[in-house]
């Protein structure tokens, strides 16, 4: 999303998988936070700390910093998940 938005809720409820395919360390991880506060799942590359915060299989994935194939395969098999795309842990 491009720039700052007054309602993250809204615009992160109107969606059915957040995708975060950062490449370098993030600090704080607010966006995954926030995505699975609402019962979304998330799929993000292994830098900073996802991996301590996304429960694998069940509130989304954690994939290699770079690695498309990975990312469009658990991409794909959200799409394809009812179950997960509602789930909240």
């Amino acid at each position: 999303m491009p720039g700052p938005s007054p309602d993250i809720a809204e615009v992160l409820s109107a969606a059915n998988l957040v995708v975060l395919p950062s490449v370098s360390g993030e600090t704080f991880l607010r966006a995954v936070i926030e995505t699975m506060a609402l019962g979304k799942p998330v799929v993000a590359t292994v830098v900073g700390g996802t991996q301590e915060a996304i429960l694998e299989g069940v509130m989304g994935y954690v994939v290699p910093p770079g690695d498309v194939e990975a990312l469009a395969e658990r991409i794909g098999r959200l799409g394809a998940s009812d179950a997960m795309r509602c789930v909240r842990p």
